[in-house]
């Protein structure tokens, strides 16, 4: 990370550790108490998050960014008589939806975005899933656009990382070669077709899912989300003030 952020890196570091060993107690209690009325034996446990944090990574702190150490996210799931098994195939949080119905025998409804993995997870069949999408509808809150936030999309495999914003290709890293993604490939000569290829399957993904890839003002308006004073989208619902507000 860069010298500058280094002290802050290290401060908040150590918040995230205390955070981590305090969870970790908190669900080995879970655990103990599941196990001890003997509903372990027919209970699902999955353990994720929702984002990650940058911690001083590419000098940024906190989450929304495309970065792995925002984007990558623990996804531990302990079924009752399965035995433990690593799946390196990335998936989108929506396809645990899917997945947990899957595994609890219910009917998946027909118009979710998710996919399936519940077999992977059983038997270890290939899930099909290759990659997992990456989105930031509205740059709000911890990165607005007048700190640098702006719309993308993307793509993370088990190689690489590819994101464009609206104004095209912006990050290709090679996660084998450069996990740290320190070296943006996406200019690269001899990477264009590998960036043309992948940013075919985005607009294919995006299509699937019904993502056009809209503005984040426009989808503020389009969903009539409420601003406050700073610009950011309010939690509670309501009408959008116009004209846009200054500096919003």
């Amino acid at each position: 990370m860069p010298a500058a952020q280094a002290a802050q890196a290290r401060q908040e570091l150590a918040g995230y550790y205390a955070y981590g060993a305090a969870l970790d107690a908190a669900l080995g209690r879970l655990l103990a108490t599941l196990a001890a009325t003997g509903l372990d034996q027919n209970t699902i446990v999955v353990f994720t998050s929702d984002h990650g944090d940058m911690l001083g990574s590419q000098g940024l702190f906190r989450k929304q960014k495309p970065w792995a150490e925002s984007i990558r996210v623990p996804l531990l799931v302990r079924i009752p008589g399965v035995a433990p098994r690593r799946e390196p195939a990335p998936v989108d949080a929506p396809d645990l939806m899917p997945t947990l119905l899957a595994l609890c025998g219910l009917a998946v409804p027909g118009s979710v975005q998710g996919r399936d993995f519940s077999r992977s997870l059983l038997h270890g069949t290939p899930s099909g899933i290759d990659a997992a999408r990456l989105a930031l509808y509205v740059p709000f809150h911890e990165w607005r656009y007048d700190n640098g936030g702006r719309e993308f999309r993307g793509l993370q495999t088990v190689d690489c990382t590819y994101v464009r914003t609206r104004d095209g290709p912006w990050l290709l890293y090679d996660n084998r070669q450069d996990p740290a993604q320190l070296r943006n490939l996406v200019h690269e000569p001899s990477r264009a077709d590998q960036v043309a290829a992948l940013d075919a399957r985005l607009t294919a993904r995006l299509q699937d899912v019904g993502d056009d890839f809209a503005p984040g003002r426009d989808i503020i308006r389009r969903e009539a989300y409420r601003l406050d004073a700073h610009g950011d989208i309010a939690y509670d619902r309501g009408t959008l003030p116009e004209p846009w507000p200054d500096g919003a």
